[in-house]
């Protein structure tokens, strides 16, 4: 059976059909009916009242005849009877139907200025409603489009009737003066064509008084962009012009509200910029007030004939102009006139929408909340109005009446006086959020403001910032009420650079009075960072058009006593301010910490030990340290005032004996909350590793808030410092943490966990949000630093100090980055800048006054030495202090001064600090009661350690022989280094990594390689593998690649993926000609360590020399320097890469970098210098260059000495003398003095006097002249320069008497002797040696003459026949051994240098049988057998035998392998180089082996690697500190060699 039919259903199917298809049948007469019939049908409707049905056939009819501007004009008609049902119907009728219809009439009516009139101000008032910058740009395309149709581009001519479609250009002149008057960018020439427009509307229509208005705003913004800055006269011009054009505007429309308004802010204007200049700041605020009052008659008046008009015509935009001056000209009244004129206006027009908003909005503005509340219910309760602008604008104001009465409870909720009543209106303000969200889009920015403003109330104030910063980004920050909250918040949130930024943002863009607010928070922030002139220039600016405003003349006046104490009327305040100004510092003036304790010790006697300023110095003792003079200071205060009880905390603080117990002591005595103090006491404890005052402290802050986020944090602090790690983490996931404080705890944990890179991650993710706070970004750049990103690092700061300028940690660690990044000016710029910040922490001070007095120049450096001999002054305990004092006094060279400091230091506990400090003192002087300067101080060590008890350890002679290496003592420093290797510990062997530390620094790779593997065979290696890793490198650098290797296959896997581990594998690689593997393990490093400049570096090298591939070799130094724009290595790989190609100018730009980026690479300095003294001309450049780096390095005698060597070297004299007079004034050594004698008499003209004075202190230095043959050497050289050849003459034959007892001392006579010769004939050297013969009768004394005799003939072009008759008689039995031997050598390289190979081979075989024990004679032999006279396997058992008679050199393997590459026994050959090139220990010698590697891959046809080789030459060549011609000279031979080979 069938179901039961459902009757009710079916009636209503039916309903349905039947009205279904009267519908259809409606439709199909529409569809079938004329225009004309729809629009008579229309009409019907319309008198009927049915608005919707008319509104339905007159669109219809319009769609048949769009063209009948009748049927379109009712369809508008119908549509403004039109009440739509909904909100959204409404907007889409008013955008779609309203609009269009309107915009189809002005089409229609084409020469119809009142339809384009219409079509325009509906976009006017939409953007006039709720400005945005799109709609503005709207209006202006708009206007030029709609202009286009009347602008035929004829001129009528002058005179002619301006015609009336010009008066719809006022619209692109009221969007390009809503765009100005927002400061927006305007395209060139835009001003001036919204002034013209504007000019041409009321040309057009004289009555418009709203263009009139705008004009003279435009007209003011374009003087004001225009006028020079402090040029007031063109503005004051524009203001009489605005004055007198209103003023006849008035004459004719005597009831215009807005243009009295607009009269009275002219005027007003007028009389503010012509205030006396010469006034007090006072005297000017006191004429503004009188300026303001004069005219709050006036604005009452205005108010009074608006209200008593009854008049409905004053717009809203009148109204708002109103309320800004009336809260200009008087904010006490907080609205009152303008809520009068509002409540006659609005019982005049009971639902405009408009004015009820606008009356709330001025009641909420005078915090009148509960009738802003009640005005917004009006608003709301409205009806909705039909289809118009005015509609559409009440939707908007009652959606946003909801959001207000959110804002207004919210408010509220801060402000209850219990709990009950702040819940129930946050729960009310919740209500409305909840309601006024579904009446928005989800991603609604005022909803977000609104939700920020939630956030904020409850606390969460990170989470409102990021709200408020998110609303402003999406409003292009160009939101006033958004950036005055995002100020708001990072003032509460302790980031005041970026409320600084929001509220100058909010300035430049708000017109309310709210911008009045944003100046003062300004002026507090600044007082709140130190920078009171700005605060007071804020407050003024604040006075100077609010001139009643009580806050901002209360805050003028706190600073200003600030600025200027005596205007405090209690002295006390005045001394504490003062003192507090002079230790604080200006922008224009350096503070004086020690000048501001003294003040207040004379205040502090001067006002009876008065309570107030006693605790201010006080304060400032503890900080110094000096407790003692602290205590006694409140103990006479206590005595004194017996009464005062902050004076009788103060002194039962000072009980404990250091700083941190007394700080903690106050801050429990205080009376801040107690969950404050606890945090305070926690953050010292832990900062001062007081763990069992941390764990104690902990305790009691989980008692009593363990949900506040600060107890989580040191919640965490307190499990890092307890290693549990777990906790931790625990911590870090707690769900009341924002994603910010996670990330960081995340990264605190990685750091835990040496994760150094994961922690830069996160918290590079937590800075990424915006939001971070100073502290994130501290912690970032720390990381940084350690990471070897010191740019980043660098610009992390800046970061951390945008947001808190005032970050001490952040202040310091920036600066002290930059000055180990060797970037010493901008360090000092930046101390100076910050000072005030910095003035009283004790550490700041330190390093500022320390830049001062090395980078300060002469007023720097006077002023720390001021500031230093104050705070001894003030604090003799401070022993910190007194210790840069003396280094100060050393720098100075006031040896006296800084002898009694020291002495004084040592006697208070003998630090090796001090004794360091005592080793300087002696050596900076040169020479000490005629002894070394530099044997003193090594004298200081060896007494000081000769004082310690036993046993002693290591640490006095590392410091010992660091020190000595500093000084260009490298005997002393291994000596020390030894010492330190008896004592060191076996656990540890510090001694033995020290001395192969030394014996790397000085070159000595094979020594270097013995002291690391004993360490690393004794077991003594640390857990990070430090020795393996070493010695690593030093088995690289003596190509000992295979044991390299094997220890590199022996770290564990963590050490080889380890970035400077995984380089070391690729030189093995490339060592063991692997060249693929090093590529490969190059390449792995850059994947692995992508951000890491030193691996492109590293592959870039591994390309040097090769031209094809230059580009890559650029491409991967690119990067490095992008990943690191100061990295030196990168500029020295470059400059390197460039020598190799040729490309000197370029490669010369990137050496100049290179050493201004790190002037510590003295073989980069000589390369630099080496290159521009090898060009003509360029000595100057070089000169100046050289002076830049000993400025930097002023302390480095030896490398001054080498600078000066290049010079000589090639007869640069007067550069040479002067940067030897440096060498010498510096460490006063006795060849200091000799080659700065000779550089002054070498010089044009000579400086004989000035070398007279050097003999002078040399021979204080040695004793008595005449006893020292080397003084009389050089006084010859200074008589010869004066003309003084017979006294010269004299000294030299005085220097030989007293030479004649030793041979090696008449050896360095004879070599002065060729100096005094030096620019004479032969002959009279010759002479003058045969005169001394037959004064001798010493046979042995006869020998030597007659040697240097034979030696001064042969060096003659033509050599006399009697120089080889000496030499034959020098070779006879009876003649000493050494001289025959040094006859026979001599002998032989006279021929060699002749070319004359046969007689050189000769004379080296007769030397041999007789001395066939001497090395240099069977090296020799070897070479010209080999290398000259093509005889290698004649010369293979010479060069063996020069082998054994001396392992330790590396000439003979290099002559050997020399040998072997012309027997074609390369591998032999190889062996050679490898095992000779262990004993390499000059530079001749380093570069010959390289020639001679070079010559083997030559041999072997891998041209390539011979190229790298013979580059890697001419680099250690071009790097040397002396020229070496000859060796230029082969290298030059080889290259042209190799160049015919590659051919």
């Amino acid at each position: 059976m069938a179901s039961r039919v459902n009757t009710r259903f079916v009636v209503l199917l039916t309903l349905g059909v039947i009205v279904l298809l009267g519908l259809v049948v409606v439709a199909y007469g529409v569809v079938m009916k004329s225009a004309s019939d729809l629009a008579a049908k229309g009409d019907e409707f319309m008198q009927q009242g049915n608005y919707k049905q008319a509104e339905f056939v007159y669109s219809k009819a319009v769609n048949k005849d769009s063209s009948n501007i009748e049927y379109v004009d009712k369809w508008i008609s119908s549509l403004e009877h039109l009440i739509p049902d909904t909100e959204t119907e409404y907007r889409d009728r008013f955008y779609t139907d309203y609009r269009g219809a309107i915009s189809q009439a002005a089409t229609v009516m084409r020469d119809d200025v009142d339809a384009h009139k219409r079509s325009l101000d509906i976009t006017y008032q939409m953007m006039s409603n709720r400005y945005s910058r799109t709609l503005a740009d709207s209006l202006i395309e708009d206007t030029t489009s709609v202009l286009s149709f009347f602008d035929r581009g004829i001129d009528a001519g002058e005179g002619a009737e301006v015609p009336e479609w010009e008066r719809l250009k006022r619209f692109r002149g009221f969007a390009i003066n809503e765009i100005a008057r927002r400061d927006g960018v305007l395209a060139e020439g835009q001003l001036d064509l919204g002034i013209d427009d504007l000019e041409r509307a009321i040309a057009a229509n004289p009555d418009d008084i709203e263009s009139l208005i705008a004009l003279q705003n435009l007209r003011m913004i374009k003087t004001d962009r225009e006028a020079r800055e402090g040029d007031l006269e063109p503005r004051l011009n524009t203001l009489r012009e605005s004055i007198a054009v209103f003023e006849s505007a008035l004459r004719s429309h005597p009831d215009q509200v807005e243009l009295k308004l607009q009269l009275m802010r002219a005027q007003i204007d007028l009389e503010r910029l012509t205030i006396d200049t010469d006034l007090s700041n006072t005297e000017r605020v006191e004429q503004l007030r009188l300026i303001f009052s004069s005219y709050h008659g006036k604005l009452s008046e205005i108010a009074s004939s608006v209200s008593s008009s009854n008049s409905t015509t004053t717009s809203i935009k009148t109204i708002e102009s109103f309320a800004i001056i009336e809260q200009v000209l008087d904010p006490e009244s907080q609205f009152s006139r303008t809520r009068r004129v509002l409540d006659v206006m609005i019982e005049n027009d009971r639902e405009n929408a408009d004015l009820l908003f606008y009356a709330g909005k001025m009641a909420k503005d005078a915090n009148d909340l509960e009738e802003a509340y009640a005005w917004y219910d009006r608003v709301r309760e409205l009806g909705v109005k039909p289809l118009s602008i005015a509609g559409m604008r009440q939707f908007v104001h009652q959606r946003y009446s909801v959001l207000s009465q959110a804002e207004i409870r919210l408010q509220q909720s801060v402000a209850a006086e219990d709990d009950d009543s702040a819940k129930a209106l946050l729960d009310e303000a919740r209500t409305l959020r909840n309601q006024f969200a579904t009446e928005v889009q989800e991603d609604d920015l005022n909803l977000m403001m609104l939700d920020g403003k939630f956030a904020g109330t409850e606390g969460k104030n990170d989470e409102a910032l990021r709200l408020f910063k998110r609303f402003n980004e999406l409003t292009e920050r160009n939101n006033a009420e958004g950036l005055w909250y995002e100020g708001l918040t990072a003032t509460q949130l302790g980031q005041y650079g970026v409320a600084q930024l929001a509220y100058e943002q909010q300035i430049s863009v708000d017109q309310s009075n709210r911008r009045i607010l944003a100046m003062i928070n300004l002026a507090r922030i600044h007082e709140q960072l130190q920078d009171y002139d700005t605060a007071a220039q804020y407050y003024e600016e604040v006075l100077a058009t609010s001139p009643t405003y009580a806050p901002a003349q209360e805050g003028l006046d706190k600073v200003n006593r600030l600025i200027n104490p005596e205007l405090n009327e209690d002295p006390v305040i005045e001394a504490i301010y003062t003192a507090r100004r002079m230790r604080q510092g200006t922008n224009s003036v350096q503070a004086d910490y020690a000048g501001s304790v003294q003040y207040l010790r004379d205040s502090v006697e001067r006002l009876d030990f008065e309570p107030r300023i006693a605790r201010e110095l006080a304060a400032l003792l503890i900080e110094n340290n000096d407790i003692a003079g602290a205590r006694t200071l409140m103990e006479r205060t206590a005595e004194l005032h017996p009464d005062n009880e902050p004076t009788q905390s103060m002194l039962s603080a000072l009980k404990a004996d250091n700083p941190d117990e007394i700080l903690i002591k106050l801050i429990q005595e205080s009376e801040r909350p107690e969950l404050e103090k606890l945090l305070s006491i926690a953050r010292i404890a832990s900062g001062k590793n007081m763990p069992e005052l941390l764990e104690e402290t902990v305790r009691e802050l989980n008692e009593i808030a363990p949900n506040d986020k600060r107890v989580l944090d040191m919640n965490f602090v307190h499990a890092m410092r307890r290693g549990d790690l777990e906790r931790g983490r625990a911590i870090a996931q707690n769900a009341a943490l924002t994603q910010i404080e996670s990330l960081t705890f995340q990264a605190r944990i990685a750091v835990a966990e040496q994760q150094s890179d994961k922690a830069i991650e996160l918290l590079k993710q937590a800075a990424a949000s915006g939001l971070a706070d100073s502290n994130v970004y501290y912690m970032l750049a720390m990381l940084q630093r350690e990471s070897g990103r010191v740019n980043e690092a660098l610009a992390t700061f800046e970061q951390a100090l945008e947001i808190r300028p005032d970050n001490i940690e952040a202040i310091r660690e920036y600066i002290l980055t930059m000055v180990q990044s060797q970037q010493y000016e901008q360090a000092l710029a930046s101390a100076r800048q910050l000072q005030r910040y910095g003035t009283s922490d004790p550490v700041f001070m330190n390093l500022w006054l320390n830049l001062e007095s090395q980078f300060g120049g002469t007023q720097g450096r006077e002023f720390a030495g001021r500031q230093r001999e104050r705070m001894l002054e003030l604090n003799p305990s401070d022993l910190d202090n007194a210790y840069q004092l003396a280094r100060y006094y050393i720098q100075s060279r006031r040896w006296n001064e800084s002898r009694a400091l020291i002495d004084q230091l040592r006697s208070t506990g003998d630090r090796l600090a001090y004794v360091q400090l005592d080793a300087t003192w002696h050596a900076d002087q040169g020479t000490i009661d005629g002894q070394s300067g530099i044997v003193a101080a090594n004298k200081v060590f060896t007494d000081y350690i000769d004082s310690l008890p036993a046993p002693v350890g290591p640490d006095p002679y590392i410091a010992n022989a660091e020190f000595m290496l500093s000084r260009g003592r490298p005997d002393l420093a291994l000596a020390a280094a030894n010492q330190a290797v008896v004592h060191q510990s076996p656990e540890t062997m510090m001694g033995t990594v020290l001395l192969g530390d030394l014996q790397m620094r000085v070159n000595n790779f094979s020594e270097a390689v013995k002291a690391y593997r004993e360490v690393v065979d004794a077991g003594a290696d640390n857990g990070d593998y430090t020795v393996r890793s070493r010695l690593i490198e030093t088995l690289v650098r003596v190509q000992e690649y295979e044991e390299a290797q094997k220890i590199y296959d022996q770290l564990p896997e963590s050490k080889r993926s380890e970035m400077i581990t995984m380089l070391q594998g690729a030189d093995i690689a490339l060592g063991m000609d692997d060249t693929a593997r090093a590529n490969s393990i190059l390449d792995a490093a850059v994947a692995s360590y992508p951000n890491q400049p030193y691996v492109y570096i590293k592959r870039a090298e591994l390309m040097l020399g090769d031209e094809t591939m230059l580009n890559d070799m650029l491409s991967d130094l690119e990067r490095a320097l992008d990943l690191d724009p100061n990295s030196w290595q990168a500029y020295r790989m470059r400059a390197a890469g460039y020598f190799a190609i040729g490309r000197r100018e370029e490669a010369l730009r990137d050496l100049k970098t290179t050493v201004q980026l790190n002037p510590d690479l003295d073989r980069s300095i000589y390369s630099l210098l080496n290159e521009l003294l090898s060009q003509p001309n360029r000595e100057n450049e070089a000169a100046e260059i050289a002076r830049d780096i000993i400025t930097r390095r002023p302390d480095d005698a030896n490398l001054i000495s080498n600078i000066a060597a290049l010079f000589a070297g090639r007869d640069h004299w007067e550069q040479a003398s002067e940067f030897y007079g440096m060498a010498w004034n510096k460490r006063r050594g006795v060849s200091d003095g000799a080659t700065y004698i000779d550089s002054l008499v070498r010089r044009q003209p000579p400086d004989a006097a000035t070398a007279n004075q050097v003999i002078t202190e040399l021979a204080k230095l040695v004793g008595d002249i005449n006893k020292s043959s080397g003084l009389l050497a050089a006084q010859a050289l200074v008589l010869q320069a004066r003309g003084r050849d017979d006294f010269a003459q004299q000294q030299i034959t005085k220097a030989f008497d007293i030479s004649v007892g030793k041979d090696s001392e008449l050896l360095a006579w004879s070599i002065n002797l060729s100096r005094f010769f030096e620019d004479r004939p032969a002959s009279e050297h010759i002479a003058y040696l045969n005169t001394l013969k037959r004064r001798n009768t010493n046979p042995r004394i006869g020998h030597w003459l007659n040697y240097f005799i034979a030696n001064r003939m042969l060096r003659e072009d033509e050599v006399d026949p009697e120089a080889y008759d000496i030499i034959q008689s020098l070779k006879a039995p009876g003649v000493p051994d050494g001289i025959a031997l040094r006859t026979y050598r001599m002998h032989g390289t006279s021929h060699f240098r002749r070319k004359e190979f046969d007689q050189a081979a000769q004379i080296w075989r007769e030397g041999l049988e007789r001395f066939s024990d001497d090395w240099e004679m069977n090296n020799n032999l070897a070479y010209v057998l080999s290398s000259k006279l093509g005889r290698p396997d004649e010369a293979l058992s010479y060069g063996e035998q020069a082998i054994s008679e001396n392992q330790g050199i590396s000439e003979p393997y290099e002559t050997m392998a020399g040998i072997y590459i012309a027997l074609g026994k390369y591998d032999e050959a190889e062996q050679m180089i490898k095992t000779g090139s262990e004993f390499i220990n000059s530079i001749p010698t380093r570069i010959a082996m390289q020639i001679t590697s070079a010559r083997l891959a030559m041999k072997r046809g891998e041209i390539q690697e011979a190229r790298s080789s013979i580059t890697g030459a001419r680099s250690v060549l071009r790097s040397a500190p002396t020229s070496y011609p000859e060796l230029e000279q082969s290298i030059d031979e080889f290259e042209e060699e190799l160049n015919s080979a590659d051919n």
